[in-house]
């Protein structure tokens, strides 16, 4: 498991609540290291504001966090709201900052939770953006 050699390798195979609520959200920020080095590594000379990572990308790397997780119903939940917009699609610095930081909320929202309940990531998609109308 990702984090299991956080808690010294100890960790049942149904993590408790406080151990979710310790681990998931340090798990999200494992998640956004391996993202942003992914960013790096695809296009390590252009500047960060025309660096865009592909949604596919993206899914396989939640993917990959998933199979590691000590909280793969929550990985999951943020797989099938990325699943419903296209493979092809792009997201730059900005979409991916608020996806991040929802994911994040949610890692609080998922850890409260009683063990076992299910979840759903409403935070996952980033909010669009408002226009002020005249």
């Amino acid at each position: 498991r990702m984090l299991g050699s956080a808690t010294g390798g100890v960790l049942d195979s149904e993590p408790s609540k406080d151990t979710r609520g310790e681990l998931l959200p340090q798990e999200v920020e494992l998640a956004r290291d391996t993202i942003l080095r992914s960013l790096d590594e695809d296009d390590p000379t252009s500047p960060y504001l025309e660096q865009r990572l592909q949604m596919g990308k993206l899914i396989e790397l939640v993917r990959s966090t998933a199979s590691m997780s000590l909280a793969p119903d929550f990985w999951g939940a943020i797989l099938e709201t990325l699943g419903q917009g296209s493979a092809d699609a792009t997201l730059d610095w900005d979409e991916l900052t608020a996806m991040i930081v929802a994911w994040l909320r949610d890692s609080a929202s998922f850890a409260s939770a009683p063990v076992g309940a299910s979840f759903s990531a409403p935070c996952s998609e980033p909010e669009p953006e408002r226009t002020e109308s005249s």
